[in-house]
């Protein structure tokens, strides 16, 4: 198995990151800004299958600006 740790800043409109669900469907689908996500680490398989889904958020309290 292979587990990957991207930080979403500087890093969402870095196409080369095969990212296993885009990151404005994890956002939007826990009703947060993209901004809120400090980052995202995965598990696949061998055969790309994904195990495990990490959403690692920014240590401020999520919606503050």
């Amino acid at each position: 198995m292979k587990t990957e740790f991207h930080t979403v800043t500087g890093t969402v409109t870095d196409h080369s990151i095969n990212w296993p669900i885009p990151l404005s469907v994890v956002a939007g689908s826990l009703g947060i800004g993209i901004k809120d996500i400090g980052g995202v680490s995965w598990t696949r398989q061998e055969d790309d299958q994904l195990v495990e889904l990490t959403v690692h958020f920014n240590s401020k309290k999520v919606g503050d600006s």
